[in-house]
């Protein structure tokens, strides 16, 4: 039998009376493109909506929450030794490499690509002709582990290196993996000129599959009972990795100073981290009240829509 979740009330797994309506209320206040929402406590719903035209079938666009997917990937080719974090980009790319190798890139692993932290100044935009080549050659400044810069093209770095090293591109490596077993149905709709997977914004997703997913993420890779990735990768790929606070990142919130995790997002509240996408695709973790919020939208105003969670929903969870 197919897995879904089970509905509940809100005030069945102890949320507050009106805590989700004043979000909601407030967020129209402000003229909030919502798409979707869905809260989870437990494990469960207990409360979904969409707003029409959206509906649950959709298949959403969700920008750089593909990122978290990709991280996920990682961790299974961690964890079956088909790469290691210390696997550097001049030994995965050698055919990529400038004439002339820099001692930063040198230093250049996998997990400086998932901290976002490569040493590039500025994000590398040229997607163009051999994009491999063009990123590897784009100036590495800084010191490998030493500076965060917001990195999309780091990301479909990290999907080049699991297609090298499996010969598989990212869909059909989670297939077995993870999007079977939660159930999860995806959409990929871009592709580097090479033919690679667009894991750093390519994925389209259904409201309930972000919900699985980010529920995956939540109970450290346990799903209906089997560890699927190990407990131990989340601890790592969920917890604050460098400073997101810099003279070179383009903050565009507060809540995008407080640390950058493995293609995760940490947040102003004590222990809360999100996967994150563009115009505010949000899949946010609150473990201390072991709670999901997941929101599809459209906004440019994306940390006034988390700064409304905090001050509503956030508090709404009783112990």
């Amino acid at each position: 039998m197919a897995f879904t979740f089970e509905r509940v009330s809100p005030a069945s797994v102890g949320v507050k009376e009106g805590a989700i309506q004043a979000f909601l209320d407030a967020a129209a206040a402000e003229s909030i493109d919502l798409h979707s929402v869905m809260l989870l406590r437990y494990g469960k719903v207990c409360f979904e909506k969409w707003w029409a035209p959206h509906s649950p079938d959709e298949f959403h666009d969700m920008w750089s929450f593909s990122k978290s997917l990709t991280s996920t990937a990682i961790g299974f080719a961690v964890e079956e030794g088909s790469l290691a974090l210390t696997d550097r980009l001049v030994d995965l790319f050698p055919d990529e490499v400038p004439a002339t190798v820099s001692d930063n890139l040198a230093k250049a692993t996998i997990r400086d690509l998932l901290t976002m932290s490569c040493g590039h100044e500025t994000e590398p935009r040229d997607y163009d002709g051999d994009w491999i080549c063009n990123f590897l050659s784009h100036e590495f400044k800084y010191a490998p582990g030493s500076m965060f810069q917001y990195n999309t093209m780091g990301t479909n770095m990290l999907c080049a290196a699991l297609r090298r090293r499996t010969g598989q591109n990212l869909t059909a490596y989670l297939q077995p993996r993870l999007l079977d077993p939660l159930g999860i149905q995806t959409r990929m709709r871009m592709t580097t000129p090479d033919g690679t997977e667009y894991g750093g914004a390519g994925y389209q997703l259904r409201t309930e599959d972000m919900a699985r997913f980010i529920q995956f993420v939540a109970n450290k890779g346990m799903w209906q009972g089997r560890q699927l990735l190990n407990a131990a990768w989340f601890d790592i790929a969920t917890a604050k990795q460098i400073e997101t606070k810099n003279p070179v990142y383009d903050a565009t919130g507060h809540d995008w100073l407080c640390g950058y995790c493995f293609q995760y997002w940490r947040c102003q509240p004590e222990g809360v981290f999100r996967a994150d996408g563009m115009y505010g695709q949000f899949g946010i973790v609150m473990p201390k009240q072991d709670a999901i919020l997941i929101i599809t939208e459209h906004t440019e105003r994306t940390q006034l829509v988390l700064d409304l969670v905090w001050q509503h929903i956030l508090p709404g969870l009783e112990a």
